[in-house]
């Protein structure tokens, strides 16, 4: 598990995503997974570093909040396509890429 933890440590804190982003995703994933703990201790993290409280609350009730910043758009789009597609399309992924590069 010590191997396991130094990725979880990784992706939190060596993300090339901004920190409102990276907690994004996590929200976003954490909910999809229906890992309420989890969801609940990185909600407060994701409201710190930016996050809508409105997109929050969204994501808490399983839906898309309309408005979303660019940005905000193609980390949720690329979250739910790959959760609910265990992929994603040439599409969301050259979007992603083209917004965030390779590395993110």
């Amino acid at each position: 598990m010590t191997r396991l933890q130094k990725t979880g440590e990784y992706l939190r804190f060596n993300s090339s995503l901004p920190t409102k982003l990276n907690e994004f995703a996590t929200i976003l994933t954490e909910r999809q997974l229906t890992q309420q703990y989890e969801f609940d201790e990185h909600a407060p993290l994701a409201l710190k570093a930016g996050l809508n409280s409105e997109i929050l609350k969204a994501v808490a009730e399983g839906r898309r909040r309309e408005g979303m910043a660019a940005d905000e758009e193609t980390v949720y789009d690329f979250c739910v396509e790959l959760r609910q597609n265990l992929s994603v399309s040439d599409t969301t992924y050259a979007r992603a890429v083209s917004s965030f590069g390779e590395q993110a």
